[in-house]
């Protein structure tokens, strides 16, 4: 390559700018056009790349420089404790809770008294009897 193709990374051609920021350019000499890297690219290969393996290299050293620590790994059962075998081993179920207590009225206040039904009527009942159900209307066969 003479010296005279080799031109300069900031001469671009014409209608082309040059970012302040680029990390590539595409340089001519003579018919052949060549892949540049900027300082900047380099700058950040070399930040983003070496240096974290380099880091990661001596963390791995100094850790083992130290040694395996001593961890207990046996294995211990508890001993289970004594069993009557006699009882079942599904246990009926608990009680429910008992309700609340309902507050009572104050003194001078007399407690509501609801009617009785008589006993010879039949709709006196004092729970309502269940509607039918509707029956479905069926189709012509």
């Amino acid at each position: 390559m003479r010296p005279d193709e080799r031109h300069d990374p900031v001469e671009r051609g014409p209608g082309r700018r040059a970012g302040r920021f680029e990390l590539f350019y595409f340089e001519q000499v003579g018919s052949r056009h060549y892949l540049r890297f900027t300082r900047l690219a380099l700058i950040l290969i070399v930040c983003l790349t070496l240096i974290p393996i380099l880091l990661l290299f001596t963390l791995y050293v100094s850790r083992k420089r130290a040694g395996p620590k001593d961890v207990d790994v046996d294995i211990v059962v508890p001993t289970p404790a004594p069993r009557d075998y006699n009882k079942p081993i599904i246990q009926p179920a608990a009680p429910p809770p008992t309700p609340p207590k309902v507050r009572q009225p104050g003194v001078g206040a007399s407690p509501r008294q609801t009617p009785l039904a008589p006993n010879g009527n039949a709709n006196g009942s004092i729970t309502p009897s269940p509607a039918p159900s509707p029956t479905l209307a069926r189709p012509p066969t």
